[in-house]
């Protein structure tokens, strides 16, 4: 059986790539993927927060991280990685984010495109790393990885997004409650194919789509595409995420977020002392690295 992380890399290239085989066996609405319909338009609206980053001493490495970069294939180097504390003006405490020095993605990108996300979003995520690779994404536990030339606004938005659907309610995982799959069987279409992949993939979709609405100006009207056959999904991921819905005579939806108010970014702050009470690794010391097994 493949690891979950590796089965999520190769699932993940899809989005960067070729359409994957149905599973959900949906029409789609945008064959030709969701980025090219939404990136543009996401970067224009959705400003990087502020932030300050400063690098560790080179020498140390967050076992989460060196466990990610052992599992890579091939494994990487826990002396080739390069260590920041990234704090946003939003949040009180900082997000350490982990880069290979072989990564497309700088550091500043890095910070830049998931800076781009709102707080309620980010205080989702423990770790943000940066690796060489193909062109692919994942999310594990609350961690994001980043592999190759992914520098897209929705790749970043789908893997955060996974650690929303997972951690962001407290009665658990959001694509796998009644009321996703009651308006997955409503509507007649889903995003694109990566979305026909399974229910956790559609959600994720799904959830871009809602920001699009959200900061976009025109919202879902300006999308070029006749989105009302996957509304009841629209309404479902909007209930999960806190987000008031509002039908016009004519059936079309108007979503508005009304989100609550995060104090502290206390969802990453329980986060960050769940990871300062765990131990670190040297690179001199890679036989210690615990692989990730033992930390699910």
């Amino acid at each position: 059986m493949l690891p979950y992380a590796m089965k999520a890399a190769i699932a993940a290239l899809t989005l960067l790539s070729a359409p994957v085989i149905a599973d959900l066996g949906k029409p789609v609405l945008f064959k030709d993927g969701l980025g090219p319909h939404v990136n543009t338009k996401l970067m224009a609206n959705m400003p990087s927060t502020k932030s300050t980053h400063k690098e560790w001493a080179h020498g140390t490495i967050p076992e989460s991280c060196a466990a990610q970069g052992k599992n890579a294939n091939p494994p990487l180097k826990t002396a080739d990685f390069h260590i920041f504390d990234v704090r946003y003006t939003d949040c009180d405490e900082p997000w350490i984010m982990c880069r290979h020095k072989d990564a497309p993605l700088s550091i500043n990108q890095l910070i830049d495109y998931f800076g781009r996300l709102p707080v309620h979003e980010r205080q989702s995520v423990s770790y943000v790393m940066g690796f060489p690779g193909g062109g692919s994404a994942y999310e594990i536990g609350g961690m994001v990885v980043f592999q190759g030339n992914t520098a897209s606004i929705s790749v970043f938005q789908h893997e955060v997004g996974h650690a929303v659907d997972a951690y962001n309610n407290a009665d658990g995982t959001s694509s796998s409650k009644p009321i996703f799959a009651k308006a997955l069987k409503k509507d007649k279409c889903v995003p694109d194919a990566y979305a026909n992949t399974n229910k956790v993939e559609d959600w994720t979709q799904v959830s871009v789509l809602l920001m699009y609405d959200k900061v976009v100006p025109g919202g879902l009207n300006t999308i070029g595409a006749n989105w009302a056959c996957l509304g009841a999904q629209l309404v479902a991921v909007a209930n999960r995420q806190g987000v008031v819905v509002q039908f016009h005579r004519i059936k079309l939806l108007s979503l508005i977020y009304i989100f609550p108010q995060y104090t502290r970014c206390l969802m990453h702050e329980a986060y960050g002392a769940l990871e300062r009470s765990r131990s670190f690794v040297t690179p001199s010391k890679q036989q210690h690295i615990v692989t990730l097994s033992q930390w699910v």
